[in-house]
């Protein structure tokens, strides 16, 4: 069977060994429930001996989440159970985005079917399932009790997670394939129209909306009360309230990136080609730009004042947040095709061919490296003591 024939999806659940007593709310792809793109520092993990490797005989394509002891990733059938692995979920359809784990106690994710699931972490059974009735290739976002997704016929639906009912929806009529992002009673979205959304929490009634002209994908983020996102070929900033432009920066290339917060201020995103930007919302003006010799730049991820991140010839970059100066390059063995990681001193990348690598934020110095002799899917995810990554099948 050829990798785009597979529909089953796999969601494996794998159980962390020797891990400390550490809670881990809520976590998903942007760093928390909902998806603010804001990361914080966590301990210390340096890595020398492989702790324990499972094969889960399928192909993933997520990269891992954790909720403090269960690791969850998702991949295609078929699936080999062997010791680590505590269950697996099996679903109606591929899932195309990134899981979330809420409250410490549920696994949601959507998948192409249309269904989105609410797994109990705890048990593994499912809670629920609401089917939507169109594919689902976004990331969920959760707040005080209610979850929200949306679907490729346009509408972003509002359902509670306790009991899987549909609290109300609203129709864009288009496709949603950004992530909704949550600040303060608002629930903010871009669609297919070429229109960002923002819906009231309680009922789904449209506060406002503004269009760009073009398929928005890029999920927004709000910095000095400004409401980014970028669309086509320009970074934009919106009133958050009312949707009036405050501020549109050109750039030089089409880019669908989801920018990122640095210290308050400083808006970050990738061109997908050579460029690392920086906006300072404060300033309200577009104040650096790192080029990269090669292209590949997807995005980066944030810590000790710096962006880190890689290009599609192997090299890995640590920039100034403020100025956006070269503070330090590494040239690893291949081409980063994921934004890497970051905890307390540490950047940690991976390779597509199996390489997992850690150097100190302060120099780029190398800490530590292991060739995992099977091919790598995403970024590297880290829990208190461990780093884990999702491998493919050998």
């Amino acid at each position: 069977m050829k990798k785009n024939e597979h529909r089953i999806l796999v969601f494996i659940v794998i159980l962390l060994l020797g891990l400390s007593n550490i809670s881990f709310a809520s976590s998903s792809y942007r760093s928390d429930a909902m998806n603010s793109g804001t990361f914080t520092d966590n301990p210390l993990i340096r890595f020398s001996e492989l702790s324990w490797m499972c094969d889960l005989n399928t192909t993933h394509l997520s990269s891992p989440i954790s909720n403090g002891d269960l690791i969850f990733i998702t991949g295609y059938e078929p699936i080999s159970f062997q010791m680590h692995v505590s269950g697996a979920f099996v679903s109606d359809g591929f899932v195309n985005a990134a899981p979330a784990v809420f409250e410490d106690e549920v696994l949601c994710f959507g998948d192409l079917s249309g269904k989105l699931y609410c797994i109990d972490i705890k048990s593994g059974l499912e809670m629920w399932c609401y089917e939507s009735g169109s594919p689902i290739v976004s990331a969920p976002s959760y707040s005080d009790g209610v979850i929200y997704i949306g679907n490729r016929d346009g509408h972003l639906l509002a359902i509670d997670m306790a009991s899987g009912v549909l609290r109300w929806q609203y129709n864009a009529n288009d496709r949603i394939e950004s992530t909704p992002y949550i600040h303060d009673d608002l629930v903010y979205f871009g669609c297919g129209d070429g229109r960002i959304y923002a819906l009231k929490r309680s009922d789904g009634s449209v506060v406002w909306d503004y269009s760009t002209g073009i398929n928005i994908t890029s999920t927004p983020v709000i910095s000095s009360e400004i409401l980014y996102f970028v669309s086509k070929e320009s970074l934009y900033g919106l009133d958050p309230q009312t949707g009036s432009e405050a501020l549109r920066f050109s750039l030089d290339r089409w880019s669908m990136s989801s920018p990122v917060v640095a210290q308050d201020s400083i808006v970050i995103y990738g061109d997908y080609g050579h460029y690392l930007l920086a906006y300072n919302s404060k300033s309200k003006r577009g104040f650096w730009r790192f080029n990269s010799p090669a292209s590949g730049v997807l995005g980066a991820v944030i810590g000790q004042g710096k962006a880190f991140f890689g290009d599609d010839e192997g090299n890995l970059y640590a920039v100034d947040v403020e100025t956006g100066s070269l503070l330090w390059e590494q040239i690893l063995p291949e081409g980063i095709e994921s934004v890497p990681e970051y905890r307390n001193g540490i950047v940690y990348v991976t390779l597509p061919s199996g390489y997992l690598f850690s150097l100190r934020a302060t120099d780029g110095s190398y800490v530590s490296g292991r060739f995992l002799e099977r091919e790598i899917f995403g970024s590297p995810v880290c829990s208190s003591q461990n780093v884990f990554v999702g491998m493919g099948i050998s």
